[in-house]
């Protein structure tokens, strides 16, 4: 895993800014990615490290602003 995809943000979210982080079935952190501008209603965010293919279980996202 090298990025993960966000949709479904909401216009009014235009002009702040996503992160994510991926966690194991543990919810411990794996990896992380942004900030990112918010500039649509779909994003695409690197993550790093690169965690194992089996180990992600999940994604936290956060939209901070504008």
């Amino acid at each position: 895993m090298t990025s993960v995809g966000v949709g479904g943000i909401a216009p009014s979210c235009n002009g702040g800014t996503l992160s994510v982080t991926v966690v194991d079935s543990s919810r411990t952190s794996v990896a992380s990615g942004g900030p990112v501008a918010v500039s649509g209603t779909s994003a695409t965010v690197s993550v790093s490290p690169n965690p194992p293919g089996a180990t992600p279980a999940g994604v936290d996202v956060s939209i901070a602003g504008p």
